[in-house]
């Protein structure tokens, strides 16, 4: 909803002559802006943390979700965060 409304605010800036130096519409529906969000939530419920890790790993090097999953464990298993080890 939001995506839309800013869309149809800058089409109507546009129309009016005024030129925009970038798209608020295209950079909240970016991976970029959905890894954020996924940032801002970790941390308030403990049991969702692994899938917002997950879906910030898929969204940021594009992987599928077997993908992220697998990518993640490797990087605990490189700084040996699985087993509390520094």
């Amino acid at each position: 909803m939001y995506v839309q409304k800013f869309r149809d605010a800058e089409r109507e800036l546009e129309g009016k002559g005024r030129q925009l130096g970038g798209s608020f519409a295209t950079t909240l529906d970016s991976p970029a802006s959905r890894i954020y969000a996924c940032f801002t939530n970790i941390g308030r419920l403990p049991t969702a943390d692994e899938d917002l890790v997950l879906e910030m790993a898929r969204l940021a090097f594009g992987l599928n979700p077997q993908e992220a999953e697998e990518y993640v464990r490797k990087v605990e298993r490189r700084h040996c965060l699985s087993t509390g080890a520094t």
